[in-house]
């Protein structure tokens, strides 16, 4: 996996290993981007796990630039036909919080060509982002609401 070859407000380099993206603000905040392949979620159709984390102490509110960033990124992988999942931080209980956040994200930069698929169980919140016109869009669709519906089981 490439680093975004569009251009994002903050310099996005390559991390230290395959599928790793990291970018600095004018604040010194270092983010790291990670998207690695997961196994056996969907059974064989292959689903990518996406991670944002804030790699030093260096704490601040969060630029839009930031966000355009991180979804510049993700929109790549997106455009790729590959499915991301992602889950939301339960540090300091904020979760809901963090998919609100990604949510605004994502509508203020994709322009409606991504679904969103929420998973909710317990204290997780994430959810599945697949492109509209995946060529096996149907066939994930169908595969994420019936994993969605085993966790829902599986939370009662």
């Amino acid at each position: 996996m490439n680093k975004p070859t569009q251009p994002a407000p903050y310099e996005v380099k390559d991390g230290k290993k395959e599928g790793v993206f990291c970018f600095s603000t004018e604040d010194n905040v270092c983010y790291e981007i990670t998207i690695i392949e997961a196994c056996d979620i969907l059974g064989s159709l292959p689903i990518y796990c996406v991670n944002l984390y804030v790699t030093n102490d260096n704490k601040c509110r969060i630029p839009n630039r930031t966000a355009i960033t991180a979804i510049k990124i993700i929109k790549e992988v997106l455009d790729e036909d590959r499915v991301l999942l992602y889950i939301c931080d339960t540090e300091h209980n904020r979760q809901f919080a963090r998919n609100r956040l990604f949510d605004r994200w994502i509508k203020a930069n994709s322009k409606n060509q991504y679904e969103k698929l929420e998973v909710k169980g317990n204290d997780i919140v994430g959810g599945f982002l697949i492109k509209r016109d995946n060529p096996l869009y149907s066939t994930y669709k169908k595969a994420i609401q019936k994993a969605i519906e085993e966790i829902e089981l599986n939370k009662e």
